[in-house]
């Protein structure tokens, strides 16, 4: 009942909106390299706009908003990232976009998130990784496009997040893969913009 209430609410919502709207399952999930982290599992609904408007707050006993540290979207099959994440969940550390169609990024659509730690972006469609998109996340420890279409890497993108020790780029333009060695991350950026054809 209590669920059934929550749905007519949302769509409710989405009705009198004109944006995206996430409908959470919130949980305690693990992810490549971060663990227990609070979490929005999110069903995307949209009405128009490119921004969020809402997000659902039927968080777990303890839980809101600020304590969300990661986010899904799996399966939503949507070619953009929503605007004005930050704005519910500030607090972001993981990104995790699964086979959801995404075809771009570039860094207004990650300059919210100062404390984002994980972006992974399996099985989507990306071409293009600009040299500045990872701009203001200067906590990047692990980022991945597997099995993402890219073909050209902005010269540099990745050499200013001192932190990054886990870069997976199998399926992509560099076809290589390394978790949690800084070392080998190094040797790999000396070569992945040159193999990637940067064009700027």
């Amino acid at each position: 009942m209590k669920n059934s209430v929550l749905f007519l609410t949302f769509f409710a919502a989405l009705a009198t909106s004109h944006g995206y709207l996430f409908q959470c399952t919130y949980k305690i999930h693990d992810f490549w390299t971060l663990s227990n982290v609070y979490s929005c599992d999110a069903w995307l609904l949209s009405s128009g706009d490119s921004n969020l408007v809402d997000v659902s707050q039927n968080h777990l006993s303890g839980f809101n908003n600020l304590d969300v540290k990661g986010l899904m979207l799996h399966d939503q099959y949507t070619t953009i990232l929503p605007g004005r994440i930050s704005s519910f969940f500030p607090n972001l550390e993981v990104l995790d976009i699964f086979r959801s169609r995404l075809n771009y990024l570039q860094r207004s659509d990650l300059e919210g998130f100062l404390n984002l730690k994980v972006l992974a972006l399996y099985i989507n469609e990306i071409t293009y990784v600009p040299y500045n998109l990872f701009e203001r996340n200067l906590k990047m420890t692990s980022i991945s496009f597997i099995s993402n279409p890219v073909r050209n890497i902005g010269f540099g993108a990745f050499d200013h997040l001192t932190q990054l020790t886990s870069l997976r780029l199998e399926g992509t333009c560099f076809d290589r893969g390394v978790d949690n060695d800084r070392a080998v991350v190094l040797d790999m950026l000396r070569t992945v913009y040159y193999s990637c054809n940067a064009l700027d």
